[in-house]
């Protein structure tokens, strides 16, 4: 089943980019800076809505691990869902991102800063895997 075209799904990728790398060209030589820590990097290649990729996250913390979808709606979807997960807010019911303490960023807003903790072991990156080799 082909997926819907996501309304404002750039602007709300946007948002949330800290949650995610814009390219795999020397990736790793910048898994400290994206992560946070050295731990040995995972990558899922077409992670969907995100749901497997979140599980491993918490089964097994010492490692990275980088989700890798083709299809941008697709994408966005999964880093909002592992963005709730994390406890780091929620769709606003106007548009843009309500953080927690009841913060709402509009869609045009700037992206969203998380701490590396916040962050988790999870980024994001839209492209397609064949891109690796």
């Amino acid at each position: 089943m082909r997926m819907r075209k996501k309304s404002n799904g750039e602007q709300r990728k946007k948002l949330l980019s800290s949650l995610s790398c814009e390219s795999i060209v020397g990736f790793t030589d910048k898994i400290e800076k994206i992560y946070g820590n050295n731990n040995p990097l995972r990558i899922e290649i077409g992670c969907g809505k995100g749901d497997f990729i979140r599980a491993k996250s918490v089964q097994e913390p010492n490692y990275n691990y980088l989700a890798i979808e083709k299809i941008s709606d697709v994408c966005v979807l999964a880093i909002e869902n592992y963005a709730r997960s994390r406890g780091l807010g929620d769709l606003a019911k106007n548009g843009g991102w309500e953080a927690p303490d009841g913060t709402i960023y509009p869609l045009d807003s700037d992206p969203i800063e998380f701490t590396n903790e916040q962050k988790g072991n999870v980024r994001f990156m839209v492209g397609d895997a064949a891109q690796l080799l």
